[in-house]
């Protein structure tokens, strides 16, 4: 570390009253001065001001009478604390004169802790992967400047990489060689920009207090360190509320995150809601014009647990897809005054162990289940993958926020869309179509939102799907079948709200 510049300069002319001097500009705004002399009768001060940078000239010592001025090339850090003693030389008020006697001193500058010595080696892939991970729950236009950056934290055999930004927090624990531990915050955005960039070779990762220094190959970033004690601290994980299988659970909330909103306006409709029944684990979205609900089973710590929480659809898409690599995913939902509104999650990853908490959506999320209670009096049963290729080549020239219609026929459907007189398109597929009314079919053509129904057939795991008709204009309920004659699966329903079809 460079020496600091360090000016002195002669004690001005004592007036009858010092006159508060402002502070230069480029003085910081936190930590400690503390002034103690070595000279007889003189009594020691203290006064909060911060220069980390050490640049004034002169620093009054209010209530005392004394002024001070650095002396040159005197900076160095202390031995047993987190400072910077400087030399400085005193000027104290004669009495019954103007002017100062000189004496000696040391002024002591106590500054933000910037982070630890630390030295650790990872693979390329590895440490890529796990701060673009982290990253990810990197605020996009901070409120606070600190939230930008990003922790790692050497200890034992393991590095853990951790981010926030005030409403949902990651962390990564990953296995490294740690030569020093220690902890260093750097800009987020910039360490993930910079690992994905570097060539496919060991890294190696060195901090001190100001600066954070990558070498890979021979490529070499330096990244300037951001002051830890800032950086707030992460939620507390709440206690395991049950484990679920972690590919069970990840297919489970692709299914459902489908079906919520994205209008920010309407938060309430921007989550998931996860019912707890004992044994059962129920994940439910809406965006109003849809609706998927999917029931699994898990093991809940207490198995008369009860309970429901409203997650962000954002966080708990991206928890499951990233915790695959393990058996089970651990969910951790608070209960009561301690961390009330939080839920954790915590799983393996592809290169270690991962740690989710964010806050519960507040609002009441609507009572939607009976809608899912649909009595078909026309249904159809078809191939998932035909439909599926059916409706992305017709939905192609359907114009915007027209509907795709479905014409049910005895025994196919027709899928048909348009784009006014400049292209149209459509194609049948064989279906079985079943009447469970007496008379004329209630129903003979369905108006669909062609992302919509894309979206519900991807969303099943079924080779066949059967769709629950009542009326025109009503909710279609699509299940999925694993044979064609059977009864349809009740664990996965999608409700999906018909159009109005032109005349």
């Amino acid at each position: 570390m460079g020496q600091l510049p360090i000016s002195t300069a002669t004690p001005p002319a004592r007036t009858s009253s010092p006159r508060r001097r402002p502070l230069p500009q480029n003085v910081a705004d936190k930590g400690v001065w503390q002034l103690s002399t070595s000279s007889t009768g003189v009594t020691s001060t203290k006064k909060r001001h911060t220069s980390p940078s050490l640049t004034s000239l002169w620093v009054w010592i209010w209530g005392q009478g004394l002024a001070a001025a650095h002396r040159s090339n005197t900076g160095r850090r202390s031995t047993t604390k987190r400072t910077l003693d400087v030399d400085i030389t005193m000027g104290v008020p004669t009495v019954g004169k103007h002017g100062y006697d000189q004496h000696a001193g040391t002024m002591e500058c106590e500054t933000p802790n910037q982070g630890d010595a630390v030295e650790i080696r990872l693979e390329r892939d590895v440490m890529a992967e796990a701060v673009a991970w982290a990253a990810r729950s990197l605020p996009n236009r901070p409120t606070v400047p600190i939230l930008a950056g990003l922790l790692v934290r050497a200890e034992g055999d393991s590095v853990v990489m951790s981010a926030s930004d005030n409403e949902t927090s990651a962390q990564i624990t990953l296995s490294a060689q740690v030569d020093e531990p220690g902890e260093s915050l750097v800009s987020g955005k910039l360490l993930a920009d910079i690992a994905r960039s570097l060539p496919n070779k060991p890294v190696q990762i060195t901090t001190d207090p100001a600066k954070m220094d990558l070498v890979c190959g021979s490529a070499r970033f330096t990244l300037q360190a951001l002051p830890v004690d800032e950086y707030p601290d992460l939620p507390q994980m709440p206690a395991a509320t049950g484990t679920v299988d972690a590919s069970v659970f990840s297919r489970a909330v692709a299914q459902v995150v489908v079906a919520a909103g994205r209008d920010e306006l309407l938060p309430v409709f921007t989550g998931v809601r996860v019912e707890i029944n004992g044994e059962t684990l129920s994940l439910l979205a809406t965006d109003r014009y849809r609706m998927a609900l999917k029931e699994i089973t898990w093991n809940p710590s207490a198995t008369d647990a009860e309970a429901t929480a409203l997650v962000p659809a954002k966080v708990i898409n991206e928890t499951a897809r990233s915790m695959t690599s393990g058996e089970h995913v651990t969910m951790n939902l608070s209960s009561g005054d301690s961390g009330e509104g939080l839920v954790g999650f915590e799983g393996d990853g592809a290169n270690g162990v991962r740690r989710m908490t964010t806050r519960l959506l507040s609002g009441e999320f609507p009572k939607v289940r009976h809608l899912m209670d649909i009595k078909a009096t026309r249904s159809v049963r078809a191939r998932t993958d035909e439909l599926i290729n059916s409706v992305r080549r017709v939905s192609l020239v359907a114009e915007r926020n027209t509907p795709l219609r479905m014409v049910i026929n005895d025994d196919s459907v027709a899928l048909s869309a348009a784009t006014g007189d400049q292209a149209q398109a459509s194609e049948a597929i064989e279906a079985v179509v079943t009447n469970h009314v007496d008379g004329e079919p209630t129903i003979t053509a369905a108006g669909f939102n062609p992302h919509y129904l894309s979206d519900a057939l991807g969303a099943l795991d079924t080779p066949y799907v059967h769709f629950s008709f009542t009326a025109p204009g009503k909710p279609c309920l699509v299940t999925g079948l694993n044979d064609f004659d059977g009864k349809p699966e009740t664990d996965y329903r999608h409700v999906i709200m018909l159009m109005r079809l032109p005349s």
